[in-house]
């Protein structure tokens, strides 16, 4: 979109007259080409200006710039300097891309323990990018264990000095056994440091430890109190717990408008379970008007995240024909993904199906192995599916029996990446 003249004017009389945020913002106008001709030189000069009075983020620009070669040659060693900048302003992008360079030695010699470090931080300040890769880090051992007892050293320091992110990380290590023994009492202390300074993340955690109990004597109203703080803030996980607590009315008084609320919030950040849960609310009528098209929408919408419980409610959908058009397959391909994925109502379903061949290919080996996994799950009620089991087996061989059997002890619960990928593999070719 082409900038207005006036528009365009104000804005670089603003940066002329040494607006920080304006040359930075005409800066990046030049490098995106956005009202402006496209114009490398002239972005790194506007970047440049805003970036000498500290500007974190025309900092970061410059770096990318360095790094990828824009506007001149690629150059590893000043977009080190530039990332370091904002990163210790507390960029999370530069923190990302500074923590990548010492992993990888780029720009500076190779350092798994400060990269690990960087990148904490910015996984504490919400780069999913960078919370992957501090994740592949952790579960390879970051290298030789001594990296990781040093990238813990920086972190302790960082810490210590009252960095919010750095102690809101120090306190889900602790709650999860991630890296360090695992410890409540130290998760709740450094979780508590960085939610009173507002970290998002920090106010989940601590939220979640009164909740469950966890360092802390268990106190719903606490924890309800955390989770909204978080929540407000937009963290999508708080919201959901939130909503789940006013639907129960737990910690709270039972609102089912108050629980749609925040299950809407989640669920348009495509958090799943909590599509899942809006959609139940739409299909009862609770805290919002019934709307069963609603309820679909929204169940799909979780469905196509990974949540089992979305695709088996998907599968009683299209298998009773409401709200959509009946169709068996439908309904088969549903259960089939929240089986694969531990469901036992879903492996239930299935099994009969494949016993009466509605939606799949009559085979009673794959309903005896289907039923069977389900009345695994049925210790308290054990006799619930053995009519079902009783007749199938008359109606099949040795042979068939013994591989039901033997498909049902080989079987193994899935995730959702993990059927994604099988599926895609088999969709390319690939086996």
């Amino acid at each position: 979109m082409e900038l207005q003249s006036e528009e365009l004017f104000d804005l670089r009389a603003a940066a002329l007259g040494g607006d920080a945020d304006s040359q930075a913002d005409l800066g990046s106008k030049y490098l995106k080409g956005e009202g402006v001709p496209e114009d490398y030189a002239e972005a790194m000069r506007w970047f440049r200006l805003a970036a000498d009075q500290g500007h974190a983020q025309a900092q970061y620009n410059i770096g990318a710039m360095h790094n990828e070669g824009l506007g001149g040659p690629q150059d590893d060693a000043e977009a080190r300097h530039w990332f370091q900048l904002a990163a210790e302003q507390g960029n999370a992008d530069a923190q990302c891309r500074l923590g990548t360079m010492y992993t990888l030695g780029r720009g500076v010699p190779p350092d798994p323990a400060q990269g690990l470090l960087w990148l904490m931080l910015a996984a504490a300040h919400g780069s999913a990018d960078a919370e992957s890769k501090v994740a592949r880090m952790l579960l390879s051992g970051a290298g030789p264990g001594q990296d990781l007892s040093n990238a813990l050293i920086g972190l302790r320091l960082a810490s210590a000095k009252g960095e919010a992110s750095a102690q809101a990380w120090l306190g889900m290590m602790y709650y999860t056994g991630d890296g360090v023994p695992q410890d409540y009492a130290e998760a709740m202390r450094w979780s508590r440091l960085a939610a009173d300074q507002g970290a998002a993340n920090a106010q989940f955690g601590v939220g979640l430890m009164h909740y469950h109990g966890r360092g802390v004597p268990q106190d719903s109203a606490e924890a309800a109190r955390w989770f909204r703080l978080a929540a407000e803030q937009g963290d999508e996980k708080a919201q959901f717990n939130l909503g789940a607590m006013c639907e129960r009315g737990m910690g709270v008084p039972q609102d089912y408008s108050e629980a749609a609320h925040w299950f809407q919030q989640a669920a348009e950040q495509g958090f799943a379970v909590a599509q899942y849960h809006l959609g139940l609310l739409h299909y009862d009528g609770k805290g919002v008007p019934q709307n069963r098209e609603e309820a679909f929408r929204w169940i799909l919408r979780a469905a196509e995240e990974g949540s089992c419980l979305a695709h088996n409610m998907l599968g009683e959908m299209y298998y009773d024909g409401e709200t959509v058009p009946q169709d068996y397959a439908a309904a088969a391909r549903h259960f089939r993904l929240a089986a694969e994925q531990g469901v036992r109502s879903a492996q239930y379903r299935l099994g009969l199906m494949y016993a009466s061949g509605e939606g799949v290919c009559q085979d009673y080996t794959a309903a005896h192995m289907w039923l069977s996994l389900a009345h695994a799950q049925s210790a308290q009620t054990p006799d619930e599916l053995a009519p079902a089991l009783g007749s199938i087996e008359p109606k099949m061989s040795e042979a068939q029996l013994m591989e039901a059997q033997k498909r049902a002890r080989e079987w193994r619960c899935k995730t959702w990446s993990e059927i994604r990928e099988h599926s895609e593999g088999t969709a390319t070719g690939r086996e």
